[in-house]
């Protein structure tokens, strides 16, 4: 292997590793392979070295690399590039048409249904904010405790979901579920919702007013 065929090796494996994420290098040491290990790169070293005043662009780290001769370490200092937070987002998101409102509702719906706590927080906003009937719910983690206690109560729940209204982010529904309590007795619950969305689609704000009505099993509408 040549001197160059020794570089180019080495640039290439840099190009294709995670140091893409990096807008200027924070010590990486790169041992470049003898002729005799060719094909085997002996080691590859990053640490952070924050505040350094000996900084090259990954460009000239390159340069730098090309103009090595075998069997030498280079050295190229660089800072870990800021990577943005992940942003959660739930389609669709505001501002809403008849449509997109529309599919909010179904999917809100179909969420409820699955009586997965875990799986419905995610379509609420950290801090989010809810008034259930008489009580008070505030971020996801009560969020989740909320509706696992709900379901222990609430046995063979069934809900109903209607569009009502809609402005740019918020959404108006009413809403109807049926469920059997600890005792065997059947119940429909009537309801109406209001809810706010953030940019991001998540619902920040839901405020649900619920009354229950004590009905036969054979009254049932849901199945």
């Amino acid at each position: 292997m040549t001197k160059n065929d020794s570089a180019n090796f080495i640039v290439s494996f840099v190009d294709q590793t995670s140091f893409l994420n990096f807008k200027k290098l924070s010590v990486m040491r790169i041992l470049t392979q003898t002729p005799q290990s060719a094909g085997k790169l002996a080691e590859t070293v990053a640490i952070a070295q924050n505040g350094s005043n000996n900084t090259l662009t990954n460009d000239q780290a390159k340069a730098g690399l090309q103009n090595a001769p075998c069997n030498t370490s280079v050295i190229a200092v660089t800072e870990k590039a800021q990577q943005p937070p992940q942003v959660e987002k739930k389609y669709p998101l505001p501002p809403f048409t008849l449509e997109t409102a529309l599919q909010k509702v179904q999917l809100a719906e179909d969420a409820w249904n699955s009586q997965n706590p875990e799986k419905i927080s995610r379509a609420y906003t950290i801090d989010s904010e809810w008034r259930n009937r008489n009580k008070f719910v505030n971020g996801r983690a009560d969020i989740i405790k909320f509706l696992a206690d709900k379901w222990k109560e609430e046995l063979n729940y069934k809900l109903k979901k209607e569009y009502w209204a809609h402005t740019d982010n918020r959404i108006a529904v009413r809403f109807e579920y049926e469920y059997m309590d600890q005792d065997g007795k059947w119940f429909r619950a009537y309801g109406n919702e209001n809810w706010e969305f953030d940019e991001n689609g998540l619902m920040k704000k839901r405020y649900a007013s619920i009354n229950d009505l004590p009905i036969k099993e054979e009254e049932r509408k849901f199945n």
